[in-house]
């Protein structure tokens, strides 16, 4: 396991873990009040909401570092194309930059 593997799931790790235990918490606290009850039922929901949270959160990176990299990608093109001078003025004034 790589060095940034390892980070991105320690933080997704912390991150599902506090959005679990808050908004059972909220919710929880909003529906039972400042019971014994309340305490018995946000243990429970937590328990089951942290896993759900975390593997949510780890889909969500996924999505995002895949995004990530296809835009980089895009802008590295562009950048090779722009040394390459093979860039074209694709406004709709048709002239080649200037103030329009």
């Amino acid at each position: 396991m790589t060095h940034s593997t390892r980070t991105i799931l320690l933080a997704q790790l912390f991150i599902s873990c506090m959005m679990a235990a808050l908004m059972t918490g909220i919710f929880g606290f909003i529906n039972l009040g400042a019971t014994a009850a309340f305490l018995r039922q946000w243990g429970r929901n937590f328990a089951t909401a942290w896993p759900i949270a975390f593997l949510l959160s780890l889909g969500v990176a996924g999505f995002i570092m895949v995004s990530d990299a296809r835009k980089n990608d895009s802008f590295k093109r562009l950048e090779q194309r722009a040394s390459d001078g093979n860039v074209v003025d694709t406004s709709s004034d048709g002239d080649a930059g200037g103030d329009g």
